[in-house]
Order: structure tokens, then sequence, then C-alpha cells
């Protein structure tokens, strides 16, 4: 089948949003011809189009709430001055082998975080007051097993005792002048009846195991590393659902992309299946929009609320 949509980057976050596709590609992607095999597997339900992607990247670069954007309040904290963070394959493999395997675990949750030296593991390689990420094995409201960082070399450590204070300092230090940017007139972005912007993010096992792990096996990509990076919603927030409205208005999220060993980014319009793999994705889409979303509180984007682990 000739491939000729728009270039899609393979991205990453507790929603699925799909980008227009032009019209020489719409009847291959949206109706099924014959020639696709019924047996095929649908994209990643994680995935995003290229386009909606860089919208949100950018909408945390330049777009401005206020006097400034959530990149500006961010700089001063971010290690050189990037909104990016790279996993490589065995540090992924380490974090989905904790998911996978931890008693309890349901999936994986990411923490917004600021690195403090003192008191800390005088072993990792991290400035002093830069935004880091936490990464544990969690169910939806409590974390599972030990919590980690890495550090710019690329070594992972357990944050162990020192977890709630990079935790609290991203709370008092980074999170007023976020909060400052989202949209107070939306009640999904309230927490503990206090307006707020992202803490952390929750992803269902079976979601980030089936982008992460399954796919990157099955498709055989010649993964290096993985990026990471701080992304927004706009003023429309998250795409509605069937019985609530967009919700998450100029919320901090994270976006994940493929990087190769060539320093390339893997983008699944190269497969010759895209299409029809688009075209199954989106008929089982079309199903669970006929049952109720019991996801709907586990993996809406946010999550704290409604996801807060136990203190």
């Amino acid at each position: 089948m000739k491939n000729n949509c728009i270039r899609i980057v393979f991205i990453f976050f507790s929603c699925l949003v799909i980008g227009t596709l032009p019209n020489a590609c719409i009847a291959q992607c949206d109706t099924c011809k014959p020639d696709c095999n019924t047996s095929i597997r649908a994209l990643p339900k994680m995935w995003v189009s290229k386009e909606s992607a860089d919208k949100r990247k950018k909408q945390l670069m330049y777009a401005k709430q206020g006097d400034t954007s959530k990149y500006d309040r961010l700089k001063p904290t971010l290690y050189k001055e990037s909104p990016t963070f790279f996993l490589s394959r065995d540090n992924l493999a380490f974090l989905l082998n904790k998911v996978k395997t931890i008693s309890g675990s349901e999936g994986l949750r990411i923490y917004f975080a600021i690195f403090q030296k003192k008191g800390s593991n005088q072993n990792i390689h991290l400035p002093d007051g830069k935004l880091i990420l936490l990464f544990t094995a969690a169910k939806p409201l409590r974390d599972c097993g030990n919590t980690f960082l890495i550090d710019t070399n690329g070594t992972i450590f357990t944050a162990g005792h020192m977890k709630s204070t990079y935790i609290n300092k991203y709370i008092k230090d980074v999170l007023p002048s976020l909060t400052r940017t989202v949209d107070h007139n939306d009640s999904s972005n309230y927490y503990s009846a206090m307006l707020s912007d992202t803490r952390s993010i929750f992803y269902k096992k079976d979601r980030i195991l089936q982008a992460l792990d399954t796919e990157i096996i099955k498709t055989r990509i010649d993964l290096d590393k993985l990026a990471i990076t701080i992304s927004a919603y706009d003023t429309n927030g998250k795409k509605p659902t069937s019985y609530d409205g967009y919700t998450y208005k100029n919320r901090m999220i994270l976006q994940f992309d493929y990087i190769r060993k060539d320093e390339t980014t893997f983008y699944f319009e190269d497969l010759p299946s895209f299409c029809c793999r688009k075209c199954k994705l989106n008929e089982d889409e079309s199903l669970k929009a006929l049952i109720i979303d019991s996801e709907k509180a586990l993996d809406n984007g946010h999550l704290c609320p409604a996801n807060c682990p136990v203190p």
C-alpha cells in the first residue's frame, strides 16, 4: 500500500489524540480497504500525531499565560535549559521490569521533583535545584516498591528517604508559578479544592507496556533511548469523553519519542502497515466507546488528582 500520509511521530501521554490526515490517506486509513489484513495489530493506544505532539511542545515553550510561558517559569530549574529527559534502552527495560514484577503494581507513575544535594547519595551526578523525574511502579492511589531517579551519567539510583523532599521542593518552589498558567474555571485543575498544575502522571500497565515494550520488540525498532519531553495541553485541554467536556486546560503533560541509534526519531508512517494499523486503532476505539470508560479515574493525564499516592 502506498503511504502518502503526513509524517507521524510516536509520542505518548496518558490519552489518545489523533491528528487530521490529508484526503489522499483518509480512504485508506479511515475506511479500511479489503487489502488490510484483519489480524493486523492496531497502533498503540498511546499514539498521537506529530502535529498534535508538536503543538503541545510549543504550548509549553511559547504560549503565555499572564506575562510568561510555562517554559519561562521552568527554565531556571531545567538542566541545560532543556525540557527533554532521556532514558537509555537499558534504563527503560529496568523500569518496565519493576512495573511487570513488583507485587500489586498496576502501572507506572512519574513525578515532577526538584533534586536536593543535601542529604542525597553523593554519587548522584545531578546539579542542585534542578527539575528531575521520579519513576515508580504504582497503583492509582499508592506507590509500590522503590522510587528511582536517573542522573546525568544515565545511572539509576533509588530516591530512598529523599523522595518526599524532592517532591515537596517542586510543590513548594515550582508548582505555585506553574499553577498561575492553568484554567481556574476548569474543575479538573483542582487538587484538594486548590488550583494546581500537574504533580505526577500515572500510566496504566497495559498501555505503557504495549507502547514501550511489546511495540519495540514486535516492530523491531532499533531503539537507543526514549526522549521524554515536558509539554502542555492548550486552552482546549484534553479530548472530551462521551460524558464530559474538555478537561485539564493549560496543564503540563509528558510526551515520549522513540530515538534510534542514529539519533533519528522512529515514525510509524514509515511502515507499510501504517494506514491499516491506524484503521484498526480507530475500530478498537469505536468499540470501546460503546462501554463505560472504567479507566477515566485511572488514566486522565493529570494525575494528582485523582490518582495521588497515599502519603
